[in-house]
């Protein structure tokens, strides 16, 4: 594909079922989650297709430990050297000291979809984390990267608010948007992998409090503008507990 720019220094590098997306900075390139396994090759296409290089990629920062996110981690990690940067409470998995959890059963009543879904994914791939990353963290690359944590899609679920011009919001699986409509991962498919549903209304609710311009998450398209007040507007569809 070709990489697609949403925001100063902001490109989509993979598009289709799930999202990476690459940060442009002084200091190289960052790039966040990458795919299903097999994409490494794609997306090294879509930053040559920016005029870079996956070996200008100095950081990759990962939102969560699902396989869609990471399963091309560690062959992008081995092509650019890159420091990786992953979620604490998510790190055992994708280190591959710990399971990753199935799908949530309260939302598998009545449903053949999950047992199969677990029996069809890709196998779990493994990679090194050099840097565990905890709610608060202030990372001093491409123009400073905030971190705030989004529990709920799974235990140690990560966004990254980026400080430059009017706020990027990466929101990854903690959000997803459909033109107005804006809310955490609940529904019937992205709540079946969704770990804690209320935790994830609570995570959305902890979102919509930032203020951020733009705001691109794990699956679909971003929110262009005016992207904190979208999430604010849609708070009061989804109460917190």
């Amino acid at each position: 594909m070709k990489a697609e720019r949403f925001a100063d220094g902001v490109w989509r590098v993979l598009k289709g079922y799930v999202n990476a997306y690459v940060i442009e900075g002084d200091d190289g390139l960052v790039l966040v989650d990458t795919g299903m396994p097999k994409r490494a090759d794609r997306i090294s296409e879509s930053v040559r297709d920016m005029g870079r290089t996956v070996g200008e990629v100095r950081h990759i920062l990962v939102t969560h430990h699902h396989v869609d996110h990471v399963g091309s981690l560690m062959p992008l990690a081995d092509r650019s050297g890159a420091t990786i940067h992953a979620p604490a409470v998510d790190a055992p998995v994708i280190r591959g000291d710990a399971k990753p959890p199935g799908p949530n059963r309260a939302k598998l009543s009545g449903r053949t979809i999950g047992p199969l879904a677990e029996r069809i994914a890709p196998h779990q791939p493994v990679c090194r984390v050099d840097v565990e990353l905890h709610d608060g963290d202030r990372l001093d690359i491409a123009g400073g990267i905030r971190v705030v944590t989004s529990p709920g899609h799974t235990a140690g679920h990560t966004s990254f608010l980026l400080e430059r011009g009017d706020g990027v919001l990466i929101a990854a699986d903690a959000a997803g948007a459909r033109g107005e409509n804006v809310g955490p991962p609940i529904g019937a498919l992205f709540g079946m992998f969704t770990e804690d549903l209320d935790e994830a209304v609570r995570s959305f609710h902890k979102l919509a409090a930032l203020d951020f311009d733009v705001a691109i998450t794990g699956h679909g398209n971003p929110v262009r503008s005016g992207a904190s007040e979208l999430f604010k507007r849609n708070r009061a569809r989804f109460p917190a507990v």
